[in-house]
């Protein structure tokens, strides 16, 4: 779960993701609830709540896109060959994978 940022992830991404990310089971229901903090738990919760609920299409490159870190938000501090760089100087590698491919720095 690490690779996504869970404050993105929506109901519909829930339904649709959710066991693949050990978030829920097979029958849509959290998974060890026993392990989570009181308001993850409360979040995981909500999230998961299906009652009325319909699915919307889901695309998992959009999802990756939405929800993966942001290398302009994590970046600290940067340098390539002596000259100070930020977020602007990576590419992504791998078009499938958009923003949670590996960055290059395009010094």
């Amino acid at each position: 779960l690490n690779e996504f940022r869970f404050s993105k992830i929506t109901r519909n991404d829930m339904y649709h993701v959710g066991e693949l990310l050990a978030l829920l089971n097979e029958r849509y229901e959290i998974s060890n609830p026993q392990l989570a903090e009181p308001h993850v738990l409360a979040a995981l919760r909500d999230k998961a709540n299906f009652k009325n609920f319909k699915a919307k299409p889901f695309s998992m490159a959009e999802f990756y896109n939405r929800t993966g870190h942001d290398l302009a938000e994590m970046l600290l501090q940067c340098s390539f060959r002596g000259t100070g760089c930020t977020a602007r100087n990576f590419t992504v590698v791998s078009a499938k994978r958009a923003r949670s491919a590996p960055a290059v720095c395009a010094g």
